[in-house]
């Protein structure tokens, strides 16, 4: 479906030449890649769950029962309340992560990358002028301008939180395997967002497209 969008009813014929690129809908780009999401998070989950049978909380705090002295005891619990914290932080955490990857599917979809190359301001402007383009919700999804901001919004705002969560987690009596993933978090979050950045101001070659992608 994907495929077959690249050739609208008004034009059904194959590109006049072989350097005339096909373009698909965004729309099934982002359905294409929400799909895939949320088959390979899926995947990880079950391997991981596989992987450790027993929940890392039920871990930490059958390591509280059966401890022997209080002051160990209490530093299980205090782990496990800490590690119980964190969930619940990082769970809403991976739904914008989600979100600003699918909006990149847009940016894609529209080929929106290849203007506005500049950062942070899009051509000396915080909000340009064409973002309002198009009528109702449309603009959100096939507004060149509304779709490239929307994505930087989110990515600055995706790695704002990542980096805060990293902070708190570093305070928090989380077991060394935790903290020691909350860091690789922030660093791919990091250079992902330095990569997007990078691919934007010099024109999206695409060695640099792909590997952001």
């Amino acid at each position: 479906m994907q495929a077959k969008s690249s050739y609208c009813s008004c034009n059904p014929q194959e590109p006049e030449n072989q350097h005339q690129v096909p373009r698909v809908s965004p729309y099934r780009l982002a359905a294409h890649l929400t799909s895939a999401f949320a088959i390979y998070a899926t995947l990880v989950w079950t391997t991981l769950d596989l992987m450790r049978p027993t929940p890392i909380l039920s871990t930490v705090a059958n390591k509280a029962v059966e401890a022997a002295q209080s002051a160990v005891a209490a530093a299980a619990r205090q782990q496990a309340a800490a590690a119980q914290l964190l969930r619940l932080r990082v769970l809403p955490l991976s739904v914008l992560v989600g979100v600003t990857a699918i909006s990149g599917a847009f940016v894609a979809g529209m080929d929106a990358g290849r203007a506005y190359n500049t950062f942070p301001l899009m051509n000396g402007q915080l909000i340009p002028d064409d973002y309002w383009g198009l009528p109702g919700i449309r603009n959100a999804f096939e507004n060149t301008a509304a779709v490239q901001l929307h994505h930087r919004a989110l990515a600055i705002t995706t790695l704002t939180a990542v980096g805060a969560v990293w902070a708190v987690g570093r305070q928090m009596p989380l077991p060394r395997h935790v903290k020691m993933a909350l860091s690789i978090t922030a660093a791919i979050t990091a250079a992902q967002v330095t990569l997007g950045i990078t691919t934007l101001m010099t024109y999206i070659p695409t060695t640099l497209g792909a590997a952001h992608q």
